[in-house]
């Protein structure tokens, strides 16, 4: 029979004591260098979280900022490429009208407004664009299309300008089919009147990206395509000379418009420098706070890891000496 002592039973119950609190130490050190987090947040807090939770909520409002600051950038882009494509377009047409001017055959007159039809097409399909689902140049419409189909407001200009006789009449028309009030806004433009609104980008300020298909620049766009791509229509059709004219005031009427876009380009790149900033002082702000709230949080993993050493040797150390101590009774019990 096995006997023990007093001072046996005292050294195990010691024993057994110090191994629960070096396994609890070391189960939150393994805790620690796993997640890189405070085991016992609330200890270390002193059981405040006063300060951790307006860190959190701060960061959060900063990253929704975050996030819309973003989407409106990609959506500046998304409209640069359609406002840039249309000054493209309309370089391209006038070039081909300055190079026909003045027409020798019927043919060469079709070619060039066959163009001009396709690329104020082009226009209008980009100016239906969309982002995250949402129309580019709708206004607050941002569901359904900007503009009606190129086909449908080139055949209403058709009709237009139909009964007329001159080529500044022709121009007039067309020029007032697409100026506010006229056709465009009542069968060409089919998105709202009103413009996207600005939104909070951070506690102090609001940027917004209005454009839409409605403004003047974009008009004076497909003012200059549209005549182009009437050229080989009636009234015009079979007389080179008066569709050479029309040509020539075509490419003007497109040069003009190349000015205004170029401007609205430069408006809407503004905002979009206003938007780099705040993405840049949000960046900070976040940064700031993060490293407050890792102050409060986080472990120094390398730290975490030399203390779990330590306490694996000193667990490893203390099942050394009890084992011993084990031997040493069983041998004076035998003796």
């Amino acid at each position: 029979m096995e006997v023990r002592t007093v001072g046996d039973l005292t050294q195990q119950l010691v024993a057994r004591q110090q191994n629960a609190e070096l396994r609890r130490e070391m189960d939150r050190l393994v805790f620690e260098v796993g997640t890189e987090k405070r085991a016992d947040l609330a200890g270390s807090l002193r059981g405040d979280f006063t300060l951790l939770s307006g860190v959190e909520a701060d960061l959060s409002r900063l990253q929704a900022f975050a996030e819309t600051v973003s989407d409106l950038e990609l959506r500046g882009e998304a409209i640069q490429r359609v406002l840039s494509a249309g000054r493209e377009l309309g370089n391209d047409t006038t070039a081909n009208l300055l190079t026909a001017s003045p027409p020798t055959t019927a043919e060469n007159v079709a070619f060039v407004a066959s163009e001009a039809r396709g690329r104020f097409a082009d226009f209008a399909a980009r100016l239906n664009g969309s982002f995250a689902g949402a129309s580019l140049f709708a206004g607050t419409a941002t569901g359904g299309p900007a503009v009606a189909p190129a086909e449908d407001m080139l055949t209403a200009l058709e009709a237009e300008i139909a009964p007329l006789t001159s080529v500044a009449d022709v121009q007039a028309a067309i020029e007032t089919w697409f100026a506010p009030g006229g056709g465009y806004d009542t069968l060409g433009y089919v998105g709202s009147a009103d413009p996207l609104p600005s939104v909070d980008v951070s506690p102090t300020r609001q940027i917004g990206l209005g454009v839409t298909a409605a403004d003047p620049e974009v008009r004076d766009v497909l003012t200059g395509l549209a005549m182009a791509a009437l050229t080989d229509r009636p009234p015009l059709l079979g007389d080179l000379e008066v569709q050479g004219d029309f040509m020539i005031a075509a490419a003007e009427r497109i040069q003009k418009s190349q000015s205004g876009l170029a401007e609205l380009q430069a408006r809407l790149g503004t905002s979009e420098a206003e938007l780099e900033g705040e993405a840049a002082r949000n960046a900070a702000e976040q940064a700031v706070l993060r490293t407050t709230r890792a102050e409060m949080t986080d472990v120094d993993i390398f730290e975490a890891a030399t203390d779990l050493d330590a306490v694996q040797a000193r667990l490893e150390l203390l099942y050394t000496i009890t084992a011993r101590s084990a031997q040493l009774s069983l041998v004076r019990v035998l003796g």
